[in-house]
């Protein structure tokens, strides 16, 4: 049996071995991407490529399918190592991790159905999906969701360990259900008085802020604090510069303070913080001390707890923190933030 080495050399052959000769991609303007930095990262942006897919693995001089297949082949005998192939891989992935949705999708379709042979096929499937699974890139579980449903859930392509389709096949469950683009799921759970809330609530004047929590958990300890800071100090009436823009009525100051204002100020909000644990006590105190939002003209609190919800399955919650963007529409538009993550989409609207 060839060894794997000498598999991914084939493989990589087959779909690469004409890069050097394919039409590269030109650099084009870039379209300003709905979705912010996550973590320090970029999102998958709404760029679009100037050449097709084809145009990358296709020689410059095509005579038919088995000219392409043959000359792979030559390149595959030749090669003494696969590292490179599979950095050229690696590099193409690369590129379709700035595509919108939708076309990293079909990107990565054409990038695997470009390989004739099973074996070699299963190759690049699986390092497509490790890609964008383990990608931090916002966007990215959508991709890899995709080819684990096109690819692997149907058996057009196999993973090396059958343990690694059982962890995928786990992967999606849990995801699927919250991942950008997705309609929001509603959740009835308690509140702090006694009675319970359907949430995300049908309003088509404000966004959704959904955070799940624990109150043993330092990083959501981190989360509520800028939370708290972020929420309470943006948009609340009786600011500071609301008072200086009255105080000089009619003068440039008062535009200038009234336009650092409106700047200041983020989209009408619903913020529901959701408590993950079953201590009654620790959350009145956790709520007290430490997520301290406040409701504002701009923004509506509710204290929840998860209880015997679907959350787990429903927004993939298996750790805390969660935070997630839901717009008026009750579509999810960000998905796995942090705070300043969250402060950019708000940005937006």
């Amino acid at each position: 049996m060839a060894s794997l080495r000498h598999i991914a050399s084939a493989a990589l052959a087959v779909v690469f071995c004409v890069c050097m000769h394919a039409t590269p991609r030109q650099a084009t303007p870039s379209v300003v991407s709905p979705y912010p930095s996550v973590s320090g990262s970029c999102v998958l942006s709404a760029t679009s490529p100037s050449s097709s897919f084809s145009a990358f693995v296709t020689p410059s001089n095509p005579a038919s399918t088995a000219s392409l297949v043959a000359s792979s082949t030559t390149v595959a005998s030749s090669s003494a190592d696969s590292t490179a192939l599979m950095a050229k891989l690696d590099e193409y992935l690369a590129h379709i991790d700035h595509l919108s949705i939708p076309k990293a999708e079909a990107e990565v379709d054409l990038l695997i159905a470009a390989v004739p042979e099973d074996s070699l096929r299963n190759v690049v499937a699986t390092r497509a999906y490790r890609h964008f699974r383990r990608s931090k890139l916002m966007g990215s579980e959508n991709v890899a969701i995709h080819i684990y449903d096109t690819w692997f859930a149907t058996f057009k392509a196999v993973f090396p360990e059958i343990e690694e389709l059982d962890e995928a096949e786990l992967y999606a469950l849990l995801n699927r259900s919250s991942l950008i683009g997705a309609k929001a799921r509603t959740l009835t759970l308690p509140t702090e008085r006694g009675d319970s809330l359907t949430v995300p609530m049908p309003d088509k004047k404000r966004l959704h802020i959904l955070y799940f929590y624990s109150t043993s958990c330092p990083k959501c300890l981190y989360y509520s604090h800028q939370l708290t800071a972020l929420l309470s100090s943006k948009g609340s009436k009786g600011s500071n510069a609301s008072k200086g823009s009255n105080a000089s009525k009619g003068s440039n100051a008062s535009r200038a303070s009234n336009a650092a204002r409106v700047s200041n100020a983020h989209p009408r909000l619903n913020f529901y913080a959701v408590y993950t644990g079953e201590d009654a006590q620790a959350w009145k105190t956790y709520i007290t001390r430490e997520l301290k939002v406040v409701n504002t003209c701009r923004t509506k609190v509710y204290h929840l707890r998860g209880g015997d919800a679907n959350y787990p399955f429903d927004y993939g919650v298996i750790q805390t923190p969660r935070l997630f963007l839901i717009d008026s529409r009750g579509v999810i538009v960000g998905r796995d933030l942090d705070v300043p993550a969250l402060e950019k989409l708000l940005e937006m609207y």
